[in-house]
């Protein structure tokens, strides 16, 4: 699978986000490749979009085009390696990569779908989205959980706050109104957001607590060329 025209503009701009009480490094580049429309009809022409039965994440995906993945790769290192603090000697490398449509409607989540979620304990690990369709779709929000004040979940925190998280997902799953969390509740705080902007790619640390903003009459959609797809790639520097 390769669509035409994955380049890079290489006149694309950058903006640092910091959030929370642990100050962390969010980057945020818009207009990012010359021709986006070719990722999507990649992804409309080309993608087997499927429910992976291991993954929580609450809808389709599809594997993403090598060539995609190559191109994009220089760019996420680089700007990794020069606004975050990585540490010196360790190489980046892709340990997977889709493309996603949110397809679960509120009632059929899970009570671990409900809430924020972190993607690795490593601080070495990255999530990185970028957003695809025109259209105004929800972004992505960044949490506190507030019994334990952890934003970032460390392997030392983790068990603590798996505990704590527990206890919670079981109130959450007898809720009368099961949603997709969007903002502030009892639990957790959202620090800040980063807006849906088409051609925008966000890169942040794996082990910060997020949440897509997701809205049942904007966002869930099986089809790529209208719904808020996704290309999601997480890295290493190992």
């Amino acid at each position: 699978m390769r669509p035409a025209n994955i380049t890079i503009n290489r006149d694309f701009s950058s903006q640092i986000f910091v959030v929370g009480d642990e100050k962390t490094r969010i980057l945020v580049l818009d207009n990012v490749l010359l021709e986006p429309q070719a990722m999507v009809d990649c992804a409309c022409d080309h993608a087997k979009f499927e429910a992976e039965e291991t993954s929580r994440y609450p809808g389709l995906r599809a594997r993403l085009p090598q060539s995609y993945v190559a191109t994009l790769l220089p760019v996420v290192d680089h700007m990794l390696t020069n606004y975050c603090d990585i540490p010196k000697g360790l190489k980046l490398a892709c340990r997977a990569s889709f493309f996603s449509l949110v397809t679960l409607q509120p009632e059929e989540l899970s009570a671990e779908q409900r809430i924020p979620h972190f993607d690795s304990s490593d601080p070495c690990y990255f999530a990185v989205t970028q957003y695809l369709n025109e259209g105004d779709f929800g972004g992505t929000t960044f949490y506190r959980h507030r019994p334990t004040r952890f934003e970032n979940i460390s392997e030392s925190r983790q068990r603590s706050f798996l505990q704590s998280a527990q206890k919670f997902n079981e109130r959450v799953a007898q809720a009368e109104r099961p949603g997709y969390i969007n903002g502030s509740d009892e639990h957790f705080k959202a620090l800040g957001s980063i807006r849906y902007r088409h051609n925008r790619l966000v890169m942040y640390p794996g082990s910060l607590l997020h949440s897509g903003n997701i809205e049942r009459d904007r966002d869930i959609s099986a089809d790529p060329r209208t719904g808020r797809l996704t290309a999601n790639l997480f890295v290493h520097f190992k």
